[in-house]
């Protein structure tokens, strides 16, 4: 069998990025997200996470024994308006 790829590392680097490098952005505040194809219950307030193509979606819920359970999964941040034209902007606050 074929050895399994390696992970992608992020690690600090001296110097400028230089062409065709990788860089890491983190985001706090106000940003448009892609909306998760399929994924049209984007309202004002909903909590978003990150969906399996990086794109944004809602957390889910089930109904447990008639409690209401959201998912776990990290989230990206809060939906400022309903999701339009497959975007969305996020009061982005990973946690």
């Amino acid at each position: 069998a074929a050895p399994e790829p390696e992970a992608p590392e992020l690690r600090n680097a001296d110097g400028p990025a230089r062409a065709g490098d990788y860089v890491a952005i983190t985001v706090l505040g106000a940003a448009q997200a892609t909306v998760a194809p399929g994924e049209s219950a984007i309202a004002t307030g909903t909590r978003l996470t990150v969906a399996a193509d990086g794109a944004v979606r809602p957390l889910q819920t089930r109904t447990v024994d008639g409690m209401l359970v959201t998912e776990g999964a990290p989230v990206v941040g809060v939906a400022l308006e309903p999701a339009k034209n497959g975007l969305v902007w996020v009061l982005v606050n990973p946690h």
